[in-house]
């Protein structure tokens, strides 16, 4: 009996770590569009992705949000400044998925990790330009990115605000 229960137990190990390995693949960064929006193309098709668990305020080509908030659309060039910083177009990263692949507006959600392993995600927040959003069931990571915003508020000396 212990061998046919230490059997099924291997057999989903087996199962479930194949299942997990999938959940990340490779992709080519076409273009960025934001701090948290990319444009890549993985398996074969462009898609526009958005980062998990953050948002950075938005950037919009008008200038519409700055009339009601000027230092919002500066944030948001910021972020998005940062990430063409990090990213050009062609370059590879690898996009790990969580629960959820999608979100209302067909975006693909995900976790961007760049050649050097680090987490993009993460890094927007430890730079100030984008503060955590845990959106269940999309949650690997709340901890991680949460613990890099309070990192920030500590040395800023400050209580956690919207960047």
């Amino acid at each position: 009996m212990f061998y046919k229960g230490a059997l099924a137990l291997s057999i989903w190990l087996v199962i479930a770590g194949a299942q997990f390995a999938a959940e990340a693949q490779e992709a080519v960064v076409r273009r960025v569009l934001g701090g948290d929006t990319l444009m890549v193309t993985c398996e074969e098709r462009t898609e526009r992705v958005r980062l998990i668990g953050i948002t950075c305020q938005s950037a919009t080509p008008e200038g519409l949000v700055e009339r009601f908030n000027p230092d919002r659309q500066v944030r948001g060039d910021k972020a998005k400044t940062y990430v063409e910083s990090l990213l050009k177009p062609g370059d590879t990263v690898r996009l790990e998925f969580d629960v959820k692949r999608y979100d209302r507006t067909g975006s693909l959600l995900g976790y961007l990790f760049l050649a050097d392993g680090s987490l993009l995600n993460e890094k927007l927040v430890l730079e100030g330009l984008a503060r955590p959003l845990a959106m269940a069931p999309n949650t690997r990571y709340d901890k991680k990115i949460k613990k890099a915003f309070e990192k920030v508020q500590k040395s800023k000396g400050s209580t956690p605000s919207i960047p």
